[in-house]
């Protein structure tokens, strides 16, 4: 999967934080064919996957 990733970003045109690391630096890319993605936890650290795996649990019971 994340080959086929790796294959939709053409260049890198910048990076920030490189005072970090280079695997924790924030990387900037100019793409083409990239996504659809999916975001799966977000700033607040909500999970979509637990997000649905609690309604699915709760849709089950009510089977």
């Amino acid at each position: 999967m994340a080959v086929s990733y790796a294959e939709g970003l053409s260049r890198v045109t910048g990076n920030d934080w490189l005072d970090l690391g280079m695997p924790e630096a924030l990387w900037h890319f100019q793409t083409n064919a990239l996504g659809p993605l999916v975001v799966a936890i977000d700033a607040e650290g909500n999970s979509l996957y637990d997000a649905v795996k609690d309604k699915v649990n709760e849709n089950l019971k009510n089977l």
